[in-house]
């Protein structure tokens, strides 16, 4: 190794970490105030149920009626979206580019919770300098993906899969058994938040059974089982009779090598550091420091590199089954070293954070260059968001369309401009749906009102026509501000253009 000066001011370390959240805030916030509505996919479908559950329907719906919704998440993460669309005038022109601002903001205000619980544990649990913590930090905070910073569960599973780490760790260093039933719960509101959520218990269980600590070890599991149980038996009681048939029904999870491939490659060519040296590090923590703390993140590190592998043979799986992993080995990466910064002739503080500072630089930059680009361009799709949301209000007024109306149109602004109405909204799911939908399939009225579309978005209406065997035969056609307008003669309201 190579010795580096050690005599840099604490105060060129401050300046250094400022200027580093400053772009990360600036690049985050630029993206959340956005008009485009797909930063990742089924965002705008988490802001078209948000709008409509804000509204008085149920957050959980048959799937094989009106709407046909695929609705496939535990509802923690659905809330405090919820209460945006709530408290926002629903009225405003911009009420559903507010809802996805403020949703957004959200989502980037978990990422910093998740963070700053990250310098906590790092400088009390894992004996790191405030150098140390904040590179683990703001290093975690540049390499997060789309979906966990999007209107989707991601944002809020992070935090609470955070929450429960640290809670673990009280319990681990208290062995009261308040700490054992707050971990339970959590490890519960962890699942509740997104299902995938309750394999946090996994690393946790196994590193008390690395210790032999089996006394907390059953304490746990019976609590944490019990709590499951229980929870899950009122939970029809509580979000309605469909609560079973959508969380655990949803969708058919078909699995292949290509799908585990293909998701590998596009992760390693963002992360190609971290599935090398993280794998390394953890390794060698394990081994070397296994009743020490970092072995818990260690652990955490390579059990969720395995799970990432597992879950990403679904379809529909991306980078982002990788991003608890990314989080674990960083900790585990920046602790390694940090800890050769001790030793005399070997490395210097400031080398841990440049190398933060490169490898943040570097992802961002690709992640920019193939997803980004288009929202960090603040008014692009401002022009066609008002464009679309006048366009929608003419054909509203035409064709009167009330509340009670059955809507089916494509483009994403559309739907959630005519949230209440719009159905079908989950185009990409339901080749992978798990329902039959043979009764809606079987009856000659869908009584859907309208069908109106682009003509570039003929092809998907037509395969939503054709998987519900949607009859067009006694629907009129009109045009109207470019848009192909279905008319069910069944209507019987005059319509003027």
């Amino acid at each position: 190794m190579f010795q580096i000066k050690q005599g840099i001011s604490s105060s060129w370390f401050k300046v250094i970490f400022a200027l580093w959240l400053t772009i990360l805030l600036i690049y985050r916030i630029t993206i959340c105030f956005s008009y485009l509505p797909e930063l990742s996919n089924g965002e705008s479908n988490n802001i078209w149920k948000a709008i409509n559950v804000a509204n008085g329907k149920p957050i959980y719906t048959n799937p094989e009626e009106l709407p046909l919704e695929v609705f496939q998440y535990t509802p923690i993460s659905q809330l405090p979206i919820i209460g945006i669309a709530k408290l926002l005038n629903k009225e405003s022109v911009d009420y559903v580019y507010l809802v996805t601002v403020y949703g957004r903001l959200y989502e980037l205000f978990a990422n910093i919770l998740l963070v700053i619980l990250i310098y906590h544990i790092s400088i009390k649990y894992l004996g790191n300098s405030k150098h140390t913590s904040a590179t683990s930090a703001l290093l975690i905070l540049s390499l997060f993906t789309n979906p966990a910073f999007t209107v989707r569960p991601d944002a809020t599973l992070l935090l609470m899969i955070g929450v429960s780490i640290w809670s673990y760790l009280k319990m681990e260093q208290k062995n009261h058994i308040n700490w054992t039933v707050l971990t339970s719960l959590l490890i519960i509101t962890c699942f509740y938040t997104k299902q995938d959520g309750i394999l946090i218990a996994g690393p946790m269980a196994i590193r008390l059974i690395l210790l032999k600590k089996w006394r907390t070890f059953f304490s746990l599991s019976f609590i944490s089982l019990g709590l499951l149980i229980g929870s899950i038996a009122i939970s029809p009681f509580i979000f309605g009779e469909h609560f079973y048939t959508c969380v655990f029904k949803g969708l058919k999870n078909t699995s292949s090598i290509q799908q585990i491939i293909g998701v590998f490659d596009r992760a390693y060519g963002f992360y190609m550091i971290h599935f090398v040296l993280g794998l390394i590090c953890s390794i060698y923590f394990l081994i070397k420091k296994r009743k020490e703390y970092i072995a818990l993140f260690s652990l955490a590190s390579l059990f969720y590199f395995f799970v990432a592998l597992a879950t990403s043979s679904k379809s529909g799986s991306w980078v982002n089954y990788y991003t608890p992993y990314i989080i674990f080995s960083s900790i585990v990466i920046v602790c390694f070293l940090s800890s050769l910064s001790f030793k005399n002739e070997i490395l210097s503080p400031l080398f841990t954070i440049s190398f933060g500072m490169v490898i943040s630089g570097l992802f961002i930059f690709k992640q920019v260059y193939v997803y980004t680009s288009p929202f960090i361009k603040l008014n692009n799709g401002k022009v066609e968001y008002y464009t679309h949301y006048k366009t929608i209000q003419k054909i509203k007024s035409n064709l009167k369309i009330s509340k009670h109306d059955k809507v089916l149109t494509i483009n994403q602004l559309d739907r959630n401009f005519l949230a209440e109405n719009s159905i079908m909204i989950n185009t990409e799911y339901y080749n992978y749906a798990s329902y039959s939908y043979q009764t809606f399939k079987k009856q000659s009225n869908k009584n859907i009102d309208y069908i109106f579309y682009k003509l570039k978005d003929k092809p998907t209406v037509d395969y939503l026509i054709q998987f519900f065997n949607v009859s067009i035969v006694k629907y009129d056609t009109v045009k109207i501000n470019n848009y192909i307008v279905l008319i069910n003669q069944q209507n019987n309201k005059s319509n003027s253009f």
